[in-house]
């Protein structure tokens, strides 16, 4: 922001959060006559700037929160008006960066968006040194793999309807699973056209069984998982498709890292001495406790040895072996992946811990990405997988009161009827029962689901009810965005809660 020397910014607030303005020499404060900033009216903040010394100032900034276009308030006083941030303890991050504030939008919301256009250029940028591994392209962040698991045992629509869902999270192929021990070769080309029918991102099938793969390359898929030293007779079969390399030898795979690079090493070099030149290696990340440090060593010295090679990175045998909440997990696995410059990442959804994968690792790979360019940390880049926590607690002052009231346990008076709260495949259900009727509601935002009951039946019901209400509507919202179990009268988070 460029002052001239002497002009000020004359921030308008309320008494307690006035406490938190930071104490910067170019700022002076107005404290208005009001206890909550959110209700500061234009016509109130008119009346306390017309009463004010408001001689070297040169821009008066409101709370965020203040409702409408404030450009009434400058034609009013003469002097530049524009809305800071929502909360006081952004306000020196609002006024030193580069984002204009605005007369009508809160200024969290343009340096949000400032930060989104950021990445997205840079972003962009990466695109264009991008190089190919046959029709897909490589380069940047770790491209994500998106495994539809057990692919031949799902309907048309099914397939269709979870791809789609993969390329909104940020896929950027969709992997074909096929089903362990079974040969669905027949199925192969319905399974890849069911999919192409609804997304143009190019396909992999998942297999151990070769006629499975030769069913894939005939099919056209753009890149083959997985080859390894028991299918190399399938050298002359799968033509210039594509393929990924595994550690695998007698329906076995090593554990020890070194045997499993010279395992891919073997392998590599029987496929490239034949002519075969599009591969990607995959040492094989083991579930924890079962050799996951030393499958990490094997990444780790194959990239160093051959920093040429593709590299494919499965993190399924991990995230989805392993009782934890999986955002976190995800950006440890593509930080890993970021710093030996891995290619790809391949990740299924598969459980239900594990819902939104596809989309963390992908939020991951960017921030990993972004952060590795930058050269600092992966924090504050304008992206994360801060879900649950944040990364600070807002300051707020307490507001003063009159009178104040212990909370007491009191049983709910239910009237003559009683709610039945469900969460659905995508939408919140709330049927009312008073034994003469029964009445539903459906919708998936807690606060129209109140507001229509209410509307509807706010006659039948006590205000202790509409509370207890609202506190269950917004708790199977929640859950509903977590994919977590909802389950009426219970704590959503009990580990969290004392």
């Amino acid at each position: 922001m460029n002052l001239k020397k002497g002009e000020k910014v004359l921030v308008v607030t309320v008494e307690e959060p006035s406490k938190l303005v930071p104490k910067l020499p170019y700022l002076k404060v107005l404290v208005c006559s009001e206890q909550v900033a959110a209700l500061l009216s234009i016509k109130k903040i008119i009346v306390e700037l017309k009463r004010a010394d408001l001689r070297g100032i040169a821009l008066v900034v409101v709370p965020g929160s203040v409702r409408g276009d404030v450009k009434e308030v400058e034609d009013a006083v003469g002097i530049p008006v524009r809305k800071g941030p929502l909360h006081i303890a952004d306000l020196k991050a609002a006024l030193e960066s580069e984002v204009q504030l605005s007369a009508i939008l809160p200024a969290d919301d343009l340096m949000q968006e400032e930060k989104k256009k950021s990445i997205a250029r840079e972003l962009e940028l990466s695109r264009a040194e991008e190089k190919k591994l046959g029709s897909i392209p490589f380069g940047g962040p770790a491209k994500i793999i998106a495994e539809i698991v057990d692919a031949p045992k799902m309907k048309e629509r099914e397939l269709a309807k979870r791809a789609s869902y993969y390329s909104t999270c940020g896929a950027c192929v969709i992997d074909l699973g096929m089903v362990a021990g079974e040969d669905n070769s027949r199925k192969v080309s319905e399974v890849a056209g069911a999919v192409r029918s609804a997304v143009s991102l190019p396909l992999s099938i998942d297999s151990l069984e070769e006629k499975e793969l030769v069913a894939g390359v005939d099919a056209g898929v753009d890149l083959l998982l997985s080859l390894s030293w028991d299918s190399r007779e399938l050298v002359n079969s799968i033509k210039s498709t594509p393929a990924v390399i595994i550690p695998r030898e007698n329906n076995k795979t090593p554990k020890n890292y070194s045997q499993k690079i010279k395992l891919l090493e073997k392998t590599f070099d029987y496929f490239t001495e034949r002519g075969f030149r599009n591969i990607v290696a995959d040492p094989i990340l083991e579930p924890i406790n079962f050799g996951f440090s030393e499958s990490l060593a094997a990444y780790y010295h194959f990239r160093a040895l051959h920093p040429q090679i593709p590299m494919l990175f499965g993190v399924g045998n991990v995230s989805e072996l392993l009782d934890a909440d999986s955002p976190g997990v995800h950006a440890l696995l593509a930080a890993f992946a970021s710093e030996l410059g891995m290619e790809f990442i391949l990740t299924p959804e598969h459980s239900n811990k594990a819902k939104g994968s596809v989309r963390e690792l992908a939020s991951a790979s960017n921030l990993m990405f972004l952060s590795k360019k930058k050269k600092t940390f992966p924090k504050n880049i304008g992206t994360d997988l801060l879900f649950l926590k944040e990364k600070r607690k807002k300051e707020e002052v307490e507001l003063k009161a009159n009178k104040e009231f212990k909370a007491q346990r009191k049983p709910i008076a239910y009237d003559k009827g009683n709610f039945k709260i469900f969460v659905l495949r995508d939408f919140v259900k709330a049927v009312y029962e008073d034994g003469s009727e029964r009445i539903a509601f459906t919708g998936n935002n807690a606060s129209d689901l109140c507001n229509t009951i209410v509307e509807k039946l706010g006659s039948r019901l006590s205000g202790s009810h509409k509370a207890y209400l609202g506190r269950e509507l917004m708790k199977a919202e929640t859950c509903l965005a977590l994919g977590k179990n909802y389950v009426q009268d219970e704590q959503l988070f009990k580990g969290f809660q004392k």
